[in-house]
Formats: structure tokens, C-alpha cells, sequence
């Protein structure tokens, strides 16, 4: 994918954010895919993600932008799924800069589904993607889990479809 492509456009706009979340979205669930030491401890976590960024009917997003693949790392192993809920654009002086947006994720791990929410903007200049993933809560045996993924990534130049990043982070039980 070619940032200089169709940046002025509301189809270029969704096109850079459904990366840059899609990103987001499969790191951050890499960091809490398996549980934390019990008694409350706090473990330190890293790794890398990889999604296929879609749309259309399999995708719940209200602006028909989701990511799913694996994601793999020190303590996590699994598959992220990520929905896009909202982007903006912003501009300064007349030059689109940057995108922000939200989402929610998913994870299927060993121990149960993961969830939680992001935040996240890329920079349009340098195509760096950046977001911070809160996992709130999780099922069956990662139901105590919680904690903060903070990734890092540069949008895929010649392919939209496809991400990688990195990440690191915490995961803590109650």
C-alpha cells in the first residue's frame, strides 16, 4: 500500500486506519494471551503480530474495517480478532498529518477469550503506527486477567491487506 494513494479521500482515509488498527489490535491481544502468575503479580510481555485486514459482511465494524491472525510472543499465543469502531483525520494547516482511532479485540488462547479496547494514530508522514491496547477481562481460565499492551509498526508499503508489528507490555490477575 502506497500512502501517497488516495490520502485526500474517504476511501484513502479507511484504508491507512483499517492497517494501523488491524495492527493494534493483534498486538495488543499478544500480550494477554496467556494468564499472569496468580496473587496479583505483574509479568512483563513481548512479542510480534500478523493480521489480514478486512471488511464486508464478516465484519461487525461500523466502518467495515477488522483484522484477524496469530499472534506469538513471550507469554501469548493465539488468534486476535479486531474490530475498528471510529477514525479521524487530522489535518494542519490543510495537510492530512494523522489518523486516530478506536476499536475493540479480541483473543482465542489456551486459557480462555481475552477482550479489551485501543486507541491508537498512525503518522501519515513516516506511515508509523502506534496504540495502546487495555485488555479488560477475559473467559474460563483468563477471566482475571488484565493489563496494557503498547505497540509499534510501520504500514505495510506494498501490501494493505497484510501487518506486522511488535509489541510489548504487562499482564497482572486480580
Amino acid at each position: 500500500m502506497s500512502i501517497l494513494i488516495l490520502l485526500n479521500t474517504q476511501a484513502g482515509f479507511r484504508h491507512i486506519s483499517r492497517l494501523s488498527v488491524t495492527v493494534l489490535l493483534l498486538v495488543a491481544f499478544v500480550v494477554i494471551a496467556q494468564p499472569a502468575a496468580a496473587g496479583g503479580n505483574t509479568i512483563p510481555v513481548q512479542g510480534t503480530v500478523h493480521e489480514v485486514v478486512y471488511g464486508g459482511r464478516n465484519c461487525p465494524s461500523p466502518i467495515q474495517t477488522c483484522g484477524k491472525g496469530p499472534i506469538s510472543g513471550s507469554k501469548l499465543n493465539g488468534l486476535l480478532t479486531g474490530i475498528l469502531n471510529a477514525e479521524q483525520a487530522i489535518y494542519q494547516n490543510g495537510q492530512l498529518v494523522e489518523f486516530k482511532f478506536t476499536g475493540t479485540a479480541t483473543i482465542d488462547t489456551f486459557c480462555g477469550t481475552l477482550s479489551g479496547s485501543f486507541d491508537g494514530d498512525q503518522q501519515v508522514a513516516n506511515s508509523s503506527i502506534t496504540a495502546v491496547l487495555t485488555i479488560t477481562g477475559g473467559t474460563l481460565d483468563c477471566a482475571n486477567i488484565r493489563g496494557v499492551l503498547n505497540l509499534s509498526t510501520v504500514a505495510n508499503p506494498h501490501n494493505e491487506k497484510l501487518q506486522e508489528g511488535t509489541y510489548t507490555g504487562y499482564l497482572t490477575t486480580n
